[in-house]
């Protein structure tokens, strides 16, 4: 009979898989499982390669950071707006036309005013920065799974070329977290919302 063991391959002195000490699988079929989710992250990887150069998936990602790039845009916009008012209001104060009351009262609002938006501008370029590379072919996972061949084994290697982390929860499931993988999800649920569709290498 097959032993019953943790699936404890080391990588950079940690394990692979994170469990409880007393949860406890199968190995060869926890191998299968690993194998079988490793395949399918393969046929993922190539579902979205073709998407990103197809008609479609080049027109859909176009408008789509064409819409990030046009909402960053029109922050700068209000923020070069900001910039006019609290030049305004130091004129208006210059002249006697507001008092130190109003005057202080209207650069506090536009102080509070310019910190949240220099906050929304910052995180919209970054999303714009990292939506332009998920969703290329520079995608650091999907050059993670276009670099080897599609395994039809389980070896050492690959498990600690692909795999950051294997879970096994007290029921047996098994989660597996691929490296890279929060590009992985910030393509695929862009794809998702995008297209409607589901990517699950079918």
């Amino acid at each position: 009979a097959d032993s019953i063991m943790e699936y404890a391959c080391q990588s950079s002195g940690s394990s692979v898989l994170e469990s409880h000490p007393q949860n406890h699988i199968n190995k060869k079929l926890l191998d299968v499982i690993v194998l079988a989710q490793l395949q399918n992250q393969f046929r993922i990887a190539t579902q979205f390669k073709h998407w990103i150069l197809s008609c479609e998936g080049k027109k859909l990602i176009s408008a789509y950071l064409d819409s990030l790039q046009a909402a960053l845009d029109q922050m700068y916009q209000h923020s070069c707006r900001l910039a006019e008012n609290r030049a305004d209001a130091f004129e208006s104060h210059a002249d006697s036309l507001i008092d130190d009351k109003t005057f202080c009262l209207q650069l506090e609002q536009l102080r509070t005013q310019s910190r949240t938006l220099s906050s929304e501008l910052a995180q919209q370029a970054d999303t714009l920065v990292k939506a332009r590379l998920a969703l290329s072919l520079s995608n650091p996972w999907l050059i993670l799974f276009s670099k080897i061949p599609v395994p039809h084994k389980l070896d050492s290697s690959t498990v600690h070329q692909l795999i950051e982390r294997i879970e096994l929860n007290y029921s047996e499931q098994v989660t597996i977290h691929f490296k890279e993988e929060s590009w992985f999800l910030l393509l695929r649920n862009t794809y998702e919302a995008l297209t409607g569709g589901e990517a699950n290498g079918s």
